[in-house]
């Protein structure tokens, strides 16, 4: 009698032939060419965010990571069976769904996320439940890819202000906060986007998770442990701020600390990050266990893997497919329109060029017909442009070209978004406020949107009300109202007289309906 098998298996003892293995590669090699060339755009924007982002630099170490921990865990996936199964490749299809809805919303992280989503259910689908798991760390950790989280900077905006002026306090130090701005007896100081911690947070995030994987065995540990790096570098950036603020305050030098509190708030992150890791592997288990292997595997693979494959490549397509040719009625050739503008109280009409908003590269074709005003009010100019778009305009596209419109190329924006609401009931219109700053020249731009010939804030609701646009039967055009108040050298005094200005601006709302009516011209 043949004794029993060891638990333990090496490379050398495949459960499956030599020859699936080859099958499997093969179709995950195509498979993931194929969800390349289906997502090139959502893979083209995460590698932009990857390299203009300090939050995301990280990113381009995740697949050499990711490679490290498959090659780790190879012992434990070859002593698996590859078992593909072609039903699971149905599951693509409420992804597939999911990522018509995302994109039909203009929510380019939905549409990454789902994209990955379906990338996973290629490989289950490919390798099998048994592989799939033995992989799973690796093949998960893959969602650090998607550039997501940006949403949280607000909150943890507002965590590190309540944080450095709560501890500002007890330690005595006279502190003035308003908004994201925190003023100290030796000067203010702006919690700007880049001071929230979003990029240690997510980059102690991508280190936690591979270091909880080849630490740890036990889920209670891993999870444990990854909330202890979390919790450190949120709680890690509220006190570099707090540090930075007193040692400008004990200091009283706040160039000193304005040009150095970058390199040394890193070099706060790594010491942060090393105590951490530090204090995590007095508690690390041994990795030396065993590998329970699989009953070995006779029969070919070959077919069902070719099923699996060509399913959900074909639900991933269909999706996209239907994307694009909805995209083609939300085209409009950019043409000018006539509008009579309306009288404003206390201001007079000019003449004055104004360039219109500019959009993505994706979203150029959707131009729209524009109308401009250029107002004069007690020496200052404002230049409204309204333009209407095709009814089916995406909404990605709309909010692209919305976005685009409310800072300058290239400019930094220097105070957040402000919401004015001018008129009452649904008519009244809802202004964004934007003030940014180029070389030097400031330049305040409100925007507002309607939808369905109805003022709309810039929200969900917003975005799944045009979203509807595109399949229903008479659709209302959407129009995107900007006012810029160019030139200003006072953005004080820019941002009172722009107040002023939205004031006036009821009658737009019958601009819009004008608009909407208005044939263009060529």
């Amino acid at each position: 009698m043949n004794p029993p098998p060891s638990s333990a298996t090496t490379l050398a003892g495949l459960v499956s032939p030599r020859r699936d293995w080859i099958v499997a590669g093969i179709a995950l090699a195509v498979g993931t060419c194929a969800f390349v060339f289906i997502f090139h755009a959502e893979c083209a924007s995460a590698v932009n965010v990857w390299s203009n982002s300090y939050a995301y630099n990280h990113c381009f170490l995740v697949l050499p990571v990711a490679a490290y921990l498959a090659w780790d865990r190879r012992a434990a996936a070859t002593a698996t069976g590859l078992r593909p199964e072609p039903w699971i490749a149905l599951l693509a299809l409420p992804a597939a769904a999911a990522w018509f809805t995302a994109d039909r919303l203009g929510i380019m992280e939905a549409r990454q996320l789902t994209a990955m989503a379906l990338f996973q259910i290629l490989v289950l689908a490919l390798l099998g439940w048994r592989s799939w798991r033995a992989l799973s760390a690796p093949l998960l950790y893959l969602f650090f890819l998607v550039p997501f989280g940006e949403f949280f900077v607000p909150s943890m905006q507002n965590l590190v202000v309540h944080f450095s002026t709560t501890g500002l306090e007890f330690l005595g130090v006279p502190v003035y906060t308003s908004g994201t701005v925190i003023e100290i007896p030796e000067g203010a100081f702006q919690v700007e986007d880049v001071c929230a911690g979003l990029r240690f947070l997510t980059a102690m995030a991508a280190f936690g998770v591979p270091y909880v994987c080849l630490a740890y065995r036990s889920p209670l540990r891993r999870a444990v442990f990854f909330a202890v790096f979390l919790a450190a570098a949120i709680l890690g950036n509220c006190f570099r701020v707090l540090g930075t603020l007193l040692i400008a305050h004990f200091t009283a030098n706040v160039q000193l600390v304005e040009a150095d509190h970058t390199l040394w708030g890193w070099a706060f992150y790594l010491l942060v990050g090393a105590i951490v890791a530090v204090i995590g592997m007095v508690f690390r288990q041994e990795r030396n266990f065993p590998v329970r292997t699989d009953a070995p595997v006779s029969r070919s693979t070959a077919g069902a893997s070719a099923v699996a494959l060509s399913v959900i490549v074909l639900l991933a397509t269909a999706p996209r497919v239907a994307a694009n040719y909805l995209d083609q009625f939300g085209k409009e050739t950019a043409a000018a329109a006539q509008i009579t503008p309306p009288a404003l109280a206390g201001c007079e009409t000019v003449s004055a060029p104004t360039p219109a908003p500019t959009a993505a590269d994706e979203d150029k074709p959707s131009a729209g017909i524009s109308g401009s005003v250029t107002y004069r009010c007690d020496g200052d100019l404002f230049v409204l442009t309204l333009t209407r778009f095709p009814p089916r305009i995406s909404a990605r596209a709309l909010f692209s070209l919305l976005h685009a419109a409310e800072t300058p190329p290239d400019a930094a924006i220097i105070r957040q978004p402000g919401t004015i609401t001018v008129g009452n009931g649904p008519q009244a219109a809802l202004w964004r406020v934007t003030e940014s700053e180029k070389d030097g020249v400031y330049a305040i731009i409100a925007t507002a949107l309607w939808i369905d010939g109805h003022p709309a804030a810039a929200g969900m609701t917003a975005r799944v009300n045009q979203a509807l646009n595109g399949v229903l039967p008479s659709p209302v055009s959407p129009v995107i109202a900007v006012v810029a108040h160019p030139r200003q050298q006072a953005p004080n005094a820019g941002w009172a007289a722009i107040e002023r200005f939205l004031a006036n601006t009821k009658p737009i709302s019958q601009l819009v309906d004008e608009l909407l009516s208005a044939r263009s011209v060529r």
